[in-house]
């Protein structure tokens, strides 16, 4: 077996018990998905920031790092939701907080949405807690 498999069968185990429904909003790997219909052996998930769905495995679904983000309602709609869900969820590592926070920060479209996103940012990279 190669080191790539040993790490994917790891990580599958660690996330055996790891419950998702249609609807959730998890970081899958690096980037955050939406599950769209979920079954047996199939999850269907839809990429959130270029839209693109995808149909794979169950198992190879889980065999990369599976994040959940808490999201209002469940359905990424606003971006200041999408962003808060991102800088407020403590499991992700700073750095990718701080990182995911500037991508949001430039699809900002008004001043108002924009600086809220900088104020949770510099929190974020102050170490601090944000406050929406």
């Amino acid at each position: 077996m190669t080191i790539k498999g040993d790490i994917e069968r790891d990580v599958r185990t660690k996330q055996r018990g790891l419950r998702l429904r249609a609807g959730d909003v998890v970081w899958r790997g690096v980037t955050m998905v939406q599950i769209k219909n979920i079954n047996n052996s199939e999850v269907m998930y839809q990429e959130i920031d270029t839209g693109i769905e995808s149909k794979i495995e169950r198992r190879d679904f889980l065999s990369v790092s599976v994040v959940k983000v808490p999201m209002p309602d469940g359905t990424p709609t606003e971006l200041l939701d999408r962003a808060w869900a991102v800088l407020s969820t403590k499991g992700l590592p700073r750095n990718f907080r701080v990182t995911a926070g500037r991508r949001f920060l430039r699809q900002a479209k008004t001043q108002e949405e924009r600086s809220k996103i900088q104020g949770w940012l510099y929190a974020v990279r102050m170490e601090r807690e944000p406050k929406r």
